[in-house]
């Protein structure tokens, strides 16, 4: 199983807000992540701070993801 389909069952099933954390910047995988359920999408190169800043705003009840190019 991939961080997609984890992701999509994750939210099926739980009230958890799933942020992946990837080195996949590919437009469709952002894309599924998203439909499957994601708050958040963040490269594995981004600073621990923005992580933890990510972490608080998901669980506010944003959606973060992180500049990539589509």
């Amino acid at each position: 199983m991939n961080g997609v389909e984890a992701t999509k069952l994750i939210s099926e099933q739980t009230s958890t807000k799933p942020i992946i954390l990837t080195t996949f910047d590919d437009d469709e995988y952002i894309l599924d992540a998203i439909k499957n359920g994601a708050k958040g999408y963040l490269l594995k190169n981004i600073d621990p701070e923005q992580i933890r800043d990510a972490m608080k705003s998901v669980f506010k009840g944003n959606s973060i993801i992180q500049d990539v190019d589509f």
